[in-house]
């Protein structure tokens, strides 16, 4: 079976249109400098209040330590 992930969103409109799609994940890249749709914290958790609670969020990461991967 197959499973759909959306990443890169960093708007609340992007989220609207997550919900509205329904896929399975919904990835979030956060603190990965140089990234365009890279986000803090405090964005993440304003979006992630937002989405669907059917849809799973995912956390991209580079080269981050592991205790503010774990939070």
């Amino acid at each position: 079976m197959s499973r759909i992930k959306i990443c890169g969103l960093r708007r609340p409109e992007d989220i609207a249109a997550v919900n509205e799609a329904r896929p399975d994940y919904c990835g979030f890249i956060f603190n990965v400098s140089g990234s365009r749709r890279s986000i803090g914290a405090e964005q993440l958790n304003i979006l992630v209040d937002m989405l669907n609670p059917e849809i799973v969020p995912i956390g991209v990461f580079v080269n981050e330590k592991t205790d503010v991967i774990l939070r």
